[in-house]
């Protein structure tokens, strides 16, 4: 028994120093992940974005589960967070950064959650989900302005800047810019203060305020030679190399890209070589050098292949296709011209691949609409049958309670008939509920199938409304397809001296099918209703001169006489969207080209009467018939004439051309011939500098 206190003693002493152990080492993991989060930073500060991520994510597992340290933890999420976004993985950093996110809310610490607000917004913009990027951004200015953060404010502020200049607004962005500016002046920060003036030089320039661009630049430019910012050096340069390029002042630009490419090649910023040793070459290219432009075209080649980047490898191996073109490297030119098609095919089938899960994603979320109301109707339908057989439940027993009372006395009579009497006025309230309930849930139903109805006349509208589009887009392929055959047979057919035109004529129909689908795919991305213009000032000669000359390997394939498309020497300017015009004289023209006969001519005029210009296209094809006139201009219009060399035809094309025509408030009309054929011209407001010269 006298052991029983030594016992106790030796139980409370181990009990006392295990508590003391476990707080100790509890105490050691905080301070070893405090360490991977200062091993952290120093990744950061290094650029090293493998030991970046690495050091936070070692510094969560330390933390485990425990709820010690939370500033520690939001810290560690947050850089985590940074770090996913460095190497690319947007949707990673914005579950990272929405941890840390949660911690600071919880601790009530707003500076930083204004801070991981914004960081989050920067993730949130690559993978395209623009509103909460732009509520967070919002929610960041709000809480930096109360707290009255210079430094905070003017982050916000250039990241809502940039927010809108993705959004093609540069008018909004210029603001946001100019107050991160103006904040960034009231700090003793030189490298922060030339990233806000870079950003509004940008801004400026896709304004068309060149000048206005030139000084930011060159402002920033000034305070980075101070610090010797290599990377921001890097930027400022490569967009005034750019900016020089646009004045012809091409001595300028070189200096300026080959200074940039020195500091991102000590950087080690691959992409920002393969984009410089690229306008490098262009440059170069572009005053006649092209024996230097080809060697810069090689390194430039080269950095794409090697960084493996859809976009600069594209544009890379087209420029070096152009310049072995110049230098008589016809096989080495055709070589890169493959390699640039197959990367092109490999993008486009990327962008189709999305566009088709993003079509089938919709699709699938339509059959679950429809099938949870279809669910909800069997409910709906199971509800009342159950409701139903209550009710003739209820009757039947009420019935046998009935039957029951009549053989009894009349004091049970008396109270049987009491108690049908509250039983019949029970019955009367289910019944009056249940009639209230199947009122209402037919009146769901009702409004369910209304639903249906709208969602069925919505899902065929869309149908229409694709078929229609994708028409148009074939339609308009079907021309530079007829140029590059007609080429390719007089290729075959040994009629050209040199296939050097040929190849020209051959890659511009190219070029033109590329543009034909980018738009139209645009245009289907943004699901329009109707046909969007975007008027900029356009001389209509030079725009129908081009299209006569894409269509004049189609003529010639069928021995017709090409003749006009001049407008003289005076432009005729109008403001009209030039790839939308552009279709509607190139329908016109290739029209009469297919209903003209072999041997005989198109005319392709353009002129002026008063205030408008206008562009007129004579066949002498078999001309309109009356009953043709009436359906001319309707969609898939069946017409009696036939084209004259077999061609087939759609019947889109001046239904195409009398929208677009009317999109740009012109005017379209047909007219017989005098030696017969057909007359169409086209007309358009010119801009008031033309018609005053005039």
């Amino acid at each position: 028994m006298r052991c029983l206190p030594v016992i106790v003693f030796v139980l409370f002493w181990v009990g006392f120093s295990g508590r003391g152990l476990c707080e100790e080492s509890d105490h050691s993991l905080i301070e070893q992940a405090q360490a991977q989060m200062e091993l952290a930073r120093t990744s950061y500060e290094n650029e090293n974005i493998v030991g970046l991520e690495e050091a936070t994510l070692r510094g969560l597992e330390l933390l485990g589960e425990t709820e010690e340290a939370p500033a520690l933890r939001a810290s560690l999420w947050y850089w985590a967070g940074v770090a996913a976004e460095l190497r690319g993985d947007y949707r990673v950093s914005v579950d990272r950064l929405r941890q840390s996110l949660a911690i600071r809310r919880a601790t009530g610490a707003k500076r930083e959650v204004a801070g991981v607000l914004n960081s989050l917004a920067a993730a949130l913009g690559p993978l395209g989900e623009r509103e909460a990027e732009l509520t967070a951004l919002i929610e960041a200015e709000a809480i930096f302005e109360e707290l009255g953060e210079a430094r905070g404010q003017a982050a916000v502020a250039n990241s809502l800047g940039n927010f809108y200049s993705v959004m093609e607004d540069p008018a909004k962005a210029l603001p946001y810019h100019e107050r991160s500016v103006a904040l960034r002046r009231t700090l003793d920060n030189p490298d922060y203060l030339a990233d806000g003036l870079y950003n509004l030089g940008v801004t400026l320039q896709e304004l068309g305020r060149e000048e206005d661009a030139w000084e930011r630049h060159e402002e920033a430019l000034s305070l980075l030679r101070v610090t010797q910012n290599e990377i921001g050096l890097s930027g400022v340069l490569t967009n005034l190399g750019a900016m020089a390029g646009e004045r012809r002042d091409f001595n300028a630009s070189l200096a300026y890209y080959e200074e940039a490419l020195g500091y991102d090649r000590n950087t080690g910023y691959k992409r920002g070589e393969a984009i410089l040793t690229r306008n490098i070459a262009a440059t170069l290219n572009e005053m006649g050098r092209t024996a230097e432009a080809l060697t810069w075209a090689d390194q430039a080649v080269e950095v794409a292949d090697a960084i493996e980047s859809e976009e600069r490898t594209l544009s890379a191996y087209k420029l070096r296709s152009e310049i072995r073109e110049k230098e008589g490297d016809y096989r080495g030119a055709l070589a890169d011209w493959r390699v640039a098609m197959e990367v092109q095919s490999r993008a486009d089938k990327t962008a189709r691949d999305e566009s088709l899960l993003d079509l089938q994603t919709r699709y699938e979320t339509a059959e679950k609409e429809r099938e949870i109301e279809r669910l909800e109707r069997t409910a709906v339908e199971h509800e009342l049958a159950l409701t139903r057989e209550q009710s003739a439940r209820a009757g039947a027993e009420q019935a046998q309670l009935v039957e029951q009372a009549r053989g009894r006395t009349w004091l049970a009579i008396a109270a049987g008939a009491g108690l049908v009497a509250a039983v019949l006025a029970g019955l009367f309230r289910v019944s009056r509920r249940s009639a209230q309930r199947l009122a209402q849930q037919r009146t769901e139903i009702e409004q369910a199938l209304a639903g249906l109805r709208t969602a069925h006349g919505e899902l065929k509208r869309l149908y229409a409304q694709k078929s229609e589009w994708l028409g148009f887009a074939v339609h308009d392929l079907r021309s530079p397809l007829f140029a590059i055959d007609a080429c390719c047979a007089e290729v075959a057919a040994g009629l050209v001296d040199s296939p050097t035109e040929s190849v020209k004529e051959i890659r511009g129909a190219v070029n033109r099918m590329r543009e034909e689908l980018d738009a139209w795919l645009e245009a289907e991305r943004r699901e329009q209703t109707n046909i969007e213009v975007h008027p900029v000032a356009t001389d209509l000669g030079r725009l129908v001169a081009d299209v006569v000359g894409l269509n004049r390997p189609a003529a010639r394939a069928k021995s017709l006489a090409l003749v006009g498309g001049d407008s003289g020497t005076e432009p005729l300017v109008a403001r009209v969207d030039p790839w939308r015009w552009r279709e509607v004289v190139d329908n016109l023209v290739s029209n009469a080209i297919k209903f003209s006969p072999a041997g005989g001519s198109v005319s392709v005029e353009v002129g002026r009467i008063g205030d408008r210009g206008w562009i007129r296209v004579s066949d002498q094809g078999p001309g309109i018939s009356a009953a043709d006139r009436e359906q001319l201009f309707g969609a898939y219009a069946r017409l009696s004439a036939q084209p004259t060399g077999g061609e087939s035809s759609t019947g889109l094309g001046l239904h195409l051309v009398k929208r677009l025509v009317e999109a740009h408030q012109g005017e379209i009309r047909v007219t017989d011939g005098v030696n017969g054929g057909a007359i169409f011209e086209v007309s358009v407001a010119l801009e008031p500098s033309t018609v005053a010269h005039a």
